[in-house]
């Protein structure tokens, strides 16, 4: 089943070779991101406060320019310096409105219908969505004698930032690939003692080879736990080599007990064949306390027992042979204490 390599729940799967260009790649994207989010943020804020500052100055400079107009009712002078504002081409409309409040004189860029306000807002400055406007007293002795009215267009702040998001694209493009270059390259002497690593353990494991030793080269984490693995290899080597040597001698001596036990197994048939090949009646006992005694075939025949037969008095078995048995000495009855084996335990001889 092949692994995804975007499937993130997989992630600690993955080789750490791939692992740290992961990391290493999401930091720098992540930085590179907030950076430019940050720039463009103050560019955005430079554009706007350069904008306001400079249509602020033209409104005043407007205003400066009509008070005559005003003054003296001369509509044509006042439409006559609005329309000096084809020079700047952020400015979409204007309007001079006089102390009534009502619209005295105005210009539009473009041909069609535009929307002026019915009567002046506040002094001051503020955004919509695809302008700025301002408005700015027009004085005259320190009396208001009437408000300009000016309108710029964001498409100069609009275009600026399709510029810097174009350059933006094309230097994270570029940036990510470097980062990626870089970081396949950097990150070998961290991922690359971690590959020798796994591969001496799963060789170790394979094999079960503890001679194999990892070379150290730094003394860092990763150079610890080389050290640390070879000193447990040398360790386990030891170990083996005791182990093997200790198995050696136990097989020898296995070996020797097998041949004793061998021997002794035939010098007890040899035995066993010369009871009972006697002619004389002999009875023995493995039991050190003789409650069971078998004979030879003679000793069998005088008791009128049969092979395997238990000749003891003694016997905690009341259906043995030697339970049914009689014995005399001198004509009188020999209690069972009292015969030879017996007396022998009692006596511990």
């Amino acid at each position: 089943m092949k692994t995804n390599p975007l499937n993130l729940s997989s992630f600690r799967d993955w080789p750490i070779q791939r692992k740290l260009t992961l990391v290493i790649m999401v930091t720098c994207g992540a930085v590179l991101l907030l950076a430019f989010a940050l720039l463009g943020s103050y560019q955005i804020f430079k554009f706007r406060e350069t904008l306001v500052g400079n249509s602020t100055v033209l409104a005043d400079l407007l205003a400066k320019n009509t008070q005559a107009a005003l003054t003296f009712q001369d509509q044509g002078a006042a439409q006559q310096t609005l329309q000096a504002l084809q020079a700047d081409s952020n400015v979409t409309s204007a309007c001079l409105y006089d102390a009534r409040n009502a619209r005295f004189a105005t210009y539009s860029r473009s041909a069609g219908q535009i929307f002026f306000p019915d009567k002046p807002g506040p002094d001051g400055h503020q955004f919509e969505s695809s302008s700025l406007v301002v408005y700015r007293p027009v004085t005259l002795n320190e009396r208001r004698i009437g408000t300009i009215y000016l309108q710029t267009s964001l498409q100069g702040l609009y275009e600026q930032l399709r510029l810097f998001s174009g350059f933006a694209i094309t230097v994270l493009v570029a940036l990510t690939l470097a980062a990626f270059w870089l970081s396949e390259r950097l990150q070998r002497p961290i991922s690359g003692p971690i590959h020798t690593l796994t591969a001496t353990a799963l060789n170790i494991s394979t094999n079960k080879d503890f001679t194999i030793r990892v070379s150290s080269r730094s003394k860092d984490e990763v150079g610890q736990l080389t050290e640390a693995l070879n000193q447990l290899l040398a360790s386990i080597e030891e170990r083996d080599k005791a182990l093997s040597a200790t198995n050696d001698l136990l097989r020898g001596e296995i070996a020797d007990r097998t041949a004793a036990e061998k021997e002794l197994a035939a010098s007890e048939q040899r035995l066993q064949a010369l009871m009972q090949a006697l002619p004389v009646g002999v009875s023995f006992s493995d039991d050190a306390t003789c409650r069971f005694i078998s004979g030879n075939t003679t000793l069998l025949a005088l008791f009128e027992g049969t092979q395997g037969d238990n000749i003891s008095a003694s016997s905690p078995d009341e259906r043995a042979h030697g339970r049914r048995m009689q014995f005399f000495r001198d004509g009188l009855a020999v209690a069972p204490a009292e015969l030879p084996l017996q007396r022998a335990v009692a006596e511990n001889r």
